[in-house]
């Protein structure tokens, strides 16, 4: 059974445990390569998730484009959604509509705003130098989505614009602020399906209330696993819950964001934050719309 590698400090995962994760999937891990130290590569990733009966997952690079990797895996692992798209930092050109549009030809799914590059990123994290851990990639400045007017840069309309032409996803990384605000009234007038990428992160720390606000408006909002751990987030499991509960679980999907070295294997996270949710009071009927079904709708997983 998927988990018997679990690390003997942490508590045995039941088969009720992994029948939660069978057809799930993880809209934002991370494997490698990349230029930070990762769990494990993409087949190892993609094996992993097979074994578990998952659905498949979204695979995210802060160096730039997942896509043409994510096609591979699909090559290898058939009936594996394996789904990537492009991040807009300085690697990929930042808001660099022929970069986008490269992605989406190639068959991306996802177009994620700048991460570790991104204004609030920078001012609130005070990281400047690119991935945590890693040397200096190319393009130190921050990102800007919008100009001193406050308006969004005809950049970012354009690359909205090739989003809705491929009907694939804005994920919003680690914007926060005025430019989320800016962004997420350019993508809904748009047109296009927005994600929310891990509200309770340091960046965009966004309320509960707030996050309510944007799903009655119909913005997704990823609910992730990395964000309950000290010092990634705001709060717990048990905090993670009682935003659920008040947000409500239609326009919520349930991620881990995991793939970091020290964190393990993402697809036996995903069982463990499954679990937790649970046993935190979250209704098994959520879990499995949260898990399941909102994310096959919010990609277009059976297109």
């Amino acid at each position: 059974m998927v988990g018997e590698e679990a690390s003997p400090s942490l508590p045995t995962l039941s088969d009720r445990d992994w029948e939660r994760v069978r057809g799930a999937l993880d809209g934002h891990v991370h494997a490698a390569p990349s230029l930070a130290p990762r769990w494990g590569d993409d087949r190892e990733l993609a094996q992993a998730a097979r074994a578990a009966g998952m659905a498949g997952f979204v695979l995210k690079a802060h160096e730039g484009d997942s896509a043409a990797r994510a096609d591979l895996l699909r090559r290898e692992f058939p009936g594996l959604g394996v789904l990537g798209g492009v991040v807009l930092n300085p690697p990929a050109g930042g808001l660099n509509p022929a970069a986008v549009e490269t992605t989406l030809r190639l068959g991306g799914r996802v177009v994620w705003l700048p991460t570790m590059f991104a204004r609030a990123h920078v001012e609130h994290v005070g990281d400047t130098s690119g991935i945590p851990g890693t040397g200096r990639v190319p393009g130190r400045d921050p990102v800007a989505l919008v100009d001193e007017t406050g308006r969004p840069v005809p950049a970012l309309r354009e690359i909205l614009d090739l989003i809705r032409q491929y009907d694939a996803v804005l994920a919003t990384g680690h914007v926060a602020g005025a430019e989320l605000e800016a962004a997420v009234r350019a993508g809904r007038e748009a047109g296009v399906r927005i994600v929310v990428t891990h509200p309770e992160y340091h960046v965009p720390n966004l309320s509960a209330a707030a996050q309510r606000e944007l799903a009655q408006a119909g913005v997704w909002l990823e609910k992730c696993y990395l964000t309950t751990f000290p010092g990634q987030g705001a709060g717990d499991l048990a905090d993670m819950a009682a935003r659920i509960a008040h947000i409500g679980p239609e326009r919520l999907v349930l991620v881990t964001d995991f793939g970091q070295a020290p964190r393990g294997s993402p697809v036996e996270g995903l069982a463990r934050f499954l679990k937790g949710l649970a046993e935190a009071g979250v209704p098994e009927a959520w879990i499995a719309r949260m898990a399941r079904d909102n994310p096959r709708e919010l990609f277009a997983a059976d297109r």
